[in-house]
C-alpha cells in the first residue's frame, strides 16, 4: 500500500515537472509568443512609440497562471480615445472552474492625459453576484493631490496607477543596463516601481524590476520579470513573484 501510494505520488511530481518543461520550453518561450503574435500586430512596427502603445486598434489578451500550472483566466488590456484623453481597460475573465464557485467580473480603467500619459482618474469595478464595488482615485497632477472617498492625499510630481504605469513602461528607451524609475500609488500607498534591461535578444528586451513602498516602512513587495518586444512595444510574456507564490502572464493575442 505504501509503496503504491509513493509511486502515485512520484508520477504526480513526474507530471508537473513535464508540463513545467512543456511550458517553459514552448508555451513562455518569448519568441515564441512573438512569432505567434507579429502577424496580428504588423501595422503597429513603423509608427512611433506612443502610437504604438496607446493604439486604440491594440488589443491584448493575456493567459494568466498561478505557480506557471493552475490557469485562473485571461486579462484582456484596451485603449480608446475619448477627445484629449484615452481610456485604458483591463477586463478581467476568471477561469470557468473558478466561476462556479465565486461568480465575479473584474474592470479596472484608467483615464490618462492624452500628451502627458499620466492618470487624471483610476476605477476598479467588481461586480458580484449581490452587490457592486467601485474604487476611484482622482489625480490632480499639477498640485500633485490624490482624491480618494473625499480625503486628499501628497503624491509625487508625475505619479501613475498600476495600469498607466504598465502602459507607460512600455513607452521607455530600453538600454541594456539603463535603469527607470516609476512612482505608483495604490490606495493612500507610493510605491516606487524599478526596473532595468538585462537582457536582449533579437528585438526581445529581457526586464527585471521591483514593486517596494518608496518610504521602505515594509519590505513586503514583488519581484518581476518582463519581456517586451522592442518593434511592437508590447509585453510578451511576465512573470511577478510575492510572498503568496508566482504569476504568470502570456500574451496570447
Amino acid at each position: 500500500m505504501v509503496k503504491k501510494v509513493m509511486l502515485s505520488v512520484l508520477a504526480v511530481v513526474v507530471l508537473i515537472c513535464l508540463i513545467q518543461v512543456v511550458k517553459e520550453t514552448i508555451l513562455n518561450n518569448p519568441q515564441k509568443v512573438y512569432d505567434s503574435i507579429l502577424p496580428g500586430y504588423k501595422y503597429l512596427v513603423d509608427l512611433p512609440i506612443e502610437e504604438k502603445v496607446y493604439n486604440s486598434q491594440r488589443d491584448v489578451v493575456y493567459d494568466m497562471t498561478y505557480m506557471n500550472l493552475l490557469p485562473l483566466g485571461k486579462v484582456k488590456m484596451s485603449a480608446e480615445e475619448d477627445g484629449n484623453r484615452i481610456l485604458l481597460k483591463a477586463a478581467v475573465d476568471i477561469a470557468g472552474y473558478v466561476k462556479r464557485f465565486y461568480k465575479v467580473e473584474i474592470e479596472i480603467q484608467s483615464l490618462i492625459d492624452k500628451r502627458k500619459f499620466y492618470p487624471l482618474k483610476y476605477s476598479e469595478i467588481i461586480n458580484l453576484p449581490d452587490r457592486n464595488k467601485v474604487k476611484e482615485m482622482v489625480y490632480d497632477q499639477d498640485e500633485h493631490i490624490m482624491v480618494r472617498k473625499g480625503k486628499k492625499y501628497k503624491i509625487p510630481p508625475l505619479t501613475f496607477c498600476p495600469i498607466s504605469a504598465f502602459y507607460h513602461l512600455q513607452t521607455q528607451d530600453f538600454k541594456l543596463g539603463e535603469k527607470h524609475e516609476i512612482n505608483i500609488i495604490s490606495k493612500e500607498d507610493v510605491y516606487l516601481l524599478k526596473m532595468e534591461a538585462v537582457e536582449k535578444k533579437g528585438n526581445i528586451f529581457k526586464l527585471k524590476g521591483s514593486v517596494r513602498r518608496r518610504n521602505l516602512s515594509s519590505s513586503h513587495g514583488t519581484d518581476f520579470t518582463l519581456w517586451i518586444s522592442e518593434d511592437l512595444r508590447i509585453p510578451l510574456l511576465f512573470k511577478v513573484s510575492t510572498e503568496a507564490g508566482s504569476l504568470t502572464g502570456r500574451l496570447t493575442k
